[in-house]
């Protein structure tokens, strides 16, 4: 699991319980990390978790790990990696990390801390310098069309509701 020099020797696909074992390994010297999850319907009843992706800040490894192949959290090999997870010692970096952290928990059990979503703090910011009124622009032109005549002529009703945008959206912004 050492870094090579092509792009494409950061990622690592990580399948198996012992390559679960080397991956924590490699994450535990990191005091942050960046963690993405892809599946069917997450944070749905019947939803998936399929793919847990973790990467160092620099982006120098990132590891995809397989999470359908991966599926006993009680494996003692895996323990580490959700050890990490679940460190205080760690901050856990996502965007819109909602889903992915509840997924992260009911597939592993694990509580997944400490977390800084990104989206919010995107949120949170823009709360602070977006003008009064474009930020009502915004909402009565893209949020909520069907009531924009609404939302102008009610504006305080609104106060404090802000549109969430993508992560392509938030580099473009």
């Amino acid at each position: 699991m050492q870094p090579g020099t092509s792009p494409q020797d950061r990622f690592t696909l990580v399948s198996t319980y012992l390559e679960a074992a080397q991956a924590a390994t490699v994450l535990a010297s990191f005091p942050v990390l960046i963690v993405g999850c892809e599946g069917e319907s997450l944070g749905h009843p019947h939803g998936s978790l399929t793919l847990l992706s973790i990467s160092t800040p620099d982006g120098s490894r990132i590891l995809l790990i397989d999470v359908l192949a991966l599926r006993d959290p009680n494996n003692p090999s895996l323990k580490p990696l959700l050890a990490l997870l679940s460190s205080n010692k760690v901050l856990k970096v996502f965007w819109d990390g909602r889903t992915d952290v509840l997924e992260l928990s009911l597939t592993y059990g694990v509580c997944v801390a400490p977390v800084l979503d990104l989206q919010v703090a995107e949120v949170v910011h823009r709360s602070k310098w977006q003008s009064k009124d474009r930020h009502l622009r915004a909402l009565a032109e893209k949020t909520f069309k069907s009531i924009r005549n609404e939302v102008l002529a009610n504006p305080a009703v609104f106060d404090g509701i802000y549109p969430l945008i993508g992560l392509d959206g938030c580099l473009r912004y």
